[in-house]
């Protein structure tokens, strides 16, 4: 989602061939390399045998980290090889617009707990709102 935000507010919307794609490539290096990593920091933190290593702990959450920042520059390189900078001013409409089309994407809008008002907030929180109904249609499919 980090990513809808940052890309709808830098670049051209994504296509749903590239946001499909952002998906893929997103999930996977969650599934493959920062999950595991974030379990293996957390079990340090619980301590292993009763015994927790600090010094472990904390080079394995700067793995963690560096995973992230990796995955998130190849997902910057699909946003410049798909669009460039974009040239208008509505940064702020952008990225909402390409949040909601990740929500749809997603199914999240379908998915059990799911909370317009919750993403609302997030959005409040990271992009200024000049029209809130752009999520809200994310939920209707519109």
């Amino acid at each position: 989602m980090l990513w809808c935000v940052w890309t709808g507010a830098h670049f051209a919307e994504p296509d749903v061939a590239t946001m499909k794609r952002a998906m893929a490539i997103g999930g996977e290096w969650e599934r493959k390399i920062v999950a595991p990593l974030r379990d293996v920091r957390r079990a340090l933190k619980a301590g292993v045998n009763g015994a927790a290593s600090e010094t472990l702990r904390t080079q394995v959450k700067a793995a963690e980290l560096s995973a992230e920042f990796e995955a998130m520059q190849a997902l910057e390189l699909i946003s410049r090889a798909q669009a460039g900078r974009y040239a208008g001013t509505d940064a702020a409409g952008r990225a909402r617009r390409t949040l909601a089309a990740y929500v749809r994407a997603a199914g999240g809008a379908d998915s059990p707990g799911f909370s317009v008002g919750l993403l609302e907030e997030l959005i409040g929180l990271t992009v200024p709102a000049p029209n809130q109904d752009t999520i809200a249609n994310a939920h209707d499919g519109s």
